[in-house]
């Protein structure tokens, strides 16, 4: 298989498991269901996960699971085999004081089975769009049951492998990616679509639980598809084997999608869209063995009276495993969005745009590393002003104008810009985002060295929000983006900032950002933040009123004034001692410890003057600035009915919560 993308670019970790047998996984639908109790209580839970680790959890975050007798429970915690530890509170009701969010059962995905010596296991990394001659031929296989037969016809389906998958990938990459019909004689014939077979045995129901029986499903299917196939025909590079970008099998599976509903939500019987493969007893037909396959359920619904042919979204998604090999986005295990509703290959394949009636009618576009790594846009480089193209524009001429890159001295890690505007296929941002939408910039830290956005703090792929959240409580918001912000508005200093994950200096900086619009334009690298204004000199105060000051009969005095607080930090007081025989006169100015304005209009302190004929002063002080002018007291005696100290001697110590460090 082909790439161009060098591997200074690209981690090996990712050549590898780009078209493996890797399971790859499509996430539940974020929104909320109706769950009834078996003694009609009705209330909402969510479902979350994929089909790899899914649970249900109410609006708050609790997880929940049914007991033996089908009531809805708070789980509290897993035992043996995982099986969850249920508290005796039913699900409509409060959850327990002290209950933990989010608990997981924390089921493993099937791992990537070794590279070498696996039958059907290419491990040369994607097809890279751009540089493959044919298109990349797609093949639906419709599929019944004894039990449960199909509900569509094979026109309902041609419609999205001849027009929506094929459009949707034109345009979100740039023209580089091309789908086709694959060859068939099955009712129609050449439309790329297995009118209905039978596999001969009931419906297996896996729901949330996908396992060996999805592959034994997928494997039948191509076994009972073969004779209106030549899958020989697709073994491009002539090793035995037809690999995802070879020929995009797909099984739809009679029945219903419980990605949409959840496993508490999902009507039955279900499956779980995926895509997977096989290591071992790989499926022979026509003298070649198939390695992979990605499968879904006919019907998304939640209800009997709410239920429509699965949308767009989790065909396209599922497309991105098989033909391009583009991991999931999301966060696997659950306590985050990844990065949320911003990619095809996390929450935006649920994308919808406003006046639309079923999430996942118009996926959110692949996102700028998404794109990146497949070549559908050129990811420049350099310093100065760029102008930014919508990730939405359709047309051909922009991939080199729709991503930017700005690189750090960690090779692996490296930054991406890109323009999302409410046009195109990121009209489905509208459904997270709301109708008001009105585009902005992405920034995303790249680190290749990861091998998923299950890290909620260091991820492969993350989204460096503007208001600096991070995908734990929503799938994100229109404040995510970045627009109309002169002068650094990225970099070292900010928040968030362009560190590394070791916190180190990544050296970039996103400056100059313009107004959100069709095109932006930003600055790589090369802006000065504009000197700050001087501050503002502090207000200055008014000065204080009433001030009194009263004898307390032991060598101290009490004062009192009134100040509404206003542009007052503390207030400054002065003893002054009134000459024993020139009246007016005063000999001595004593400065007391400031008094620190914690509230309040009235105040009060109490001095230890010692005895004689003392008059105070005060002024309020905002900062350094103090009022205009000194407020006097009238003249006080102050005595000592004990007969000791004078002339401020021997000072009494100071009584009252008010006189702390007074003089």
């Amino acid at each position: 298989m082909r790439f161009i993308r060098t591997l200074r670019d690209v981690s090996p970790f990712f050549l590898a498991f780009l078209h493996s047998t890797q399971s790859a996984a499509m996430p539940a639908l974020d929104k909320s269901v109706r769950l009834q109790q078996p003694d009609g209580q009705v209330f909402e839970a969510v479902p979350v996960g994929d089909e790899w680790n899914n649970r249900m959890e109410t609006p708050p975050g609790f997880t929940i699971a049914r007991d033996a007798g089908g009531v809805w429970r708070y789980v509290t915690g897993f035992g043996p085999e995982r099986a969850p530890v249920l508290a005796s509170t039913p699900a409509e009701r409060p959850a327990p004081p002290g209950l933990s969010k989010h608990l997981s059962a924390g089921r493993n995905r099937p791992q990537l089975a070794p590279a070498q010596g696996v039958e059907g296991t290419s491990g040369d990394g994607p097809v890279q769009a751009g540089t493959v001659a044919t298109s990349s031929p797609v093949l639906f296989i419709l599929t019944e049951f004894n039990d449960q037969k199909g509900g569509t016809v094979e026109a309902d389906w041609t419609d999205f492998v001849s027009n929506k998958v094929v459009d949707y990938y034109a345009s979100t990459s740039h023209g580089n990616a091309a789908l086709a019909p694959a060859a068939d004689t099955s009712g129609t014939p050449g439309n790329g679509v297995i009118d209905w077979v039978s596999v001969g045995y009931n419906h297996p129901n896996t729901g949330g639980n996908t396992g060996d029986i999805n592959r034994k499903l997928s494997a039948d299917a191509i076994a009972a598809a073969d004779p209106h196939v030549n899958f020989a025909a697709y073994d491009r590079d002539g090793n035995g084997t037809v690999e995802g970008d070879e020929l995009s099998v797909v099984v739809i599976v009679a029945g219903y999608e419980t990605a949409y509903g959840g496993t508490g939500g999902a009507l039955s019987p279900s499956v779980w869209g995926h895509k997977w493969g096989w290591w071992n007893n790989l499926p022979l037909v026509d003298g070649v063995r198939i390695t992979e396959y990605a499968q879904f359920g006919e019907y998304h619904a939640t209800s009997l009276s709410n239920q429509h042919q699965a949308t767009m979204g989790i065909m396209v998604h599922e497309l991105g495993h098989l033909t391009y090999g583009l991991p999931d986005l999301y966060d696997t295990d659950g306590s985050s969005s990844g990065i949320g509703a911003f990619g095809l290959m996390a929450g935006g394949s649920w994308g919808r745009a406003s006046g639309e009636s079923w999430s996942g009618m118009t996926p959110v576009n692949a996102s700028a590393w998404s794109k990146y790594v497949m070549n559908w846009v050129e990811g420049p480089e350099g310093t100065g002003v760029h102008s930014i193209t919508a990730s939405g524009d359709s047309s051909t001429g922009t991939a080199g104008t729709a991503v930017f890159r700005a690189s750090s001295p960690d090779s692996n890690q490296y930054f991406l810009v890109e323009n999302r505007q409410p046009v195109g296929y990121d009209r489905g941002l509208e459904r997270y985002l709301g109708g008001a939408f009105t585009g902005g910039l992405a920034i995303w830290h790249i680190d290749d060295s990861r091998t998923s956005n299950a890290s909620d703090t260091h991820r492969w792929v993350d989204l460096e929000e503007a208001d600096n959240s991070s995908m734990t409580g929503s799938s994100g918001s229109t404040a995510d983006l970045w627009r109309a912000a002169s002068g650094i508005a990225f970099g070292t200093a900010t928040s968030p900032d362009s560190s590394l994950y070791d916190g180190s200096d990544s050296g970039v900086q996103v400056a100059d950002i313009s107004a959100s619009g069709a095109v932006m334009t930003v600055s790589f690298g090369g802006a000065t933040e504009p000197p700050a204004p001087p501050p503002e000199p502090p207000g200055e105060p008014s000065a204080p009123t009433a001030v009194n000051a009263t004898d307390d009969a032991d060598g101290t005095a009490t004062v009192t004034w009134v100040h509404d607080g206003a542009d007052v930090t503390h207030f400054e007081i002065l003893r002054q001692k009134e000459h024993k025989k020139r009246a007016g006169n005063w000999t001595e100015t004593v400065t007391l410890s400031p008094f620190t304005y914690s509230g309040g209009t009235e105040f009060s302190v109490s001095d230890a003057s010692g005895t004689g004929r003392f008059r105070y002063g005060i002024r309020a002080v905002n900062d350094s600035t103090p009022s205009a002018t000194w407020t006097y007291s009238g003249t006080v005696e102050v005595t000592d009915s004990s007969g000791g100290g004078g002339g401020g001697g021997n000072p009494k110590p100071c009584r009252g919560k008010n006189c702390s460090g007074l003089q």
